[in-house]
């Protein structure tokens, strides 16, 4: 849960804000609408996986049961997410004229505010979601193209 809030929290504060920037002086609206409505069902979500707990260290058979379907359509909703951001990164990045260079340069900001504390807990499941998607050799690629060698030791 921390990780995907991280996640999300990131991309509301660092990364897309800057797309936006770059879309602005290219004179291409506000892409983020949906991506941001999304952002907030998912923490929506997230926050009521935490509500579980109690009730479940507790005993109560039907939080369990609740968790079960929270979780499953949690994983729906997140899948059709991130499935979204995939298709629709690329197009705005082409839009707005944004590079590879200026794309890791936010990356990066995100891996330096995370602190190699952060990057220890979070990088992990990104390079494991990387390599789902894009196989082994296209999460290495990136990783040695966009993790700085602090964060790679």
């Amino acid at each position: 849960v921390a990780c995907i809030k991280m996640h999300h929290h990131s991309e509301e504060e660092i990364y897309n804000p800057a797309i936006v920037e770059k879309c602005k002086s290219k004179g291409v609206a506000d892409p983020f609408a949906k991506i941001k409505t999304d952002h907030e069902k998912l923490i929506e979500q997230l926050n009521r996986l935490l509500s579980f707990r109690q009730p479940i260290e507790d005993g109560d058979q039907k939080a369990v049961d609740d968790m079960k379907v929270a979780t499953k359509e949690l994983v729906t909703f997140m899948e059709e997410h991130l499935a979204e951001e995939e298709r629709d990164y690329p197009k705005i990045f082409d839009a707005c004229g944004m590079t590879q260079d200026e794309e890791i340069a936010l990356v990066n900001k995100i891996l330096e505010k995370m602190g190699l504390d952060g990057n220890k807990r979070f990088l992990p499941p990104i390079l494991y979601a990387m390599a789902l998607w894009k196989g082994k050799e296209g999460m290495l690629e990136w990783y040695n193209l966009a993790v700085p060698p602090p964060i790679r030791m």
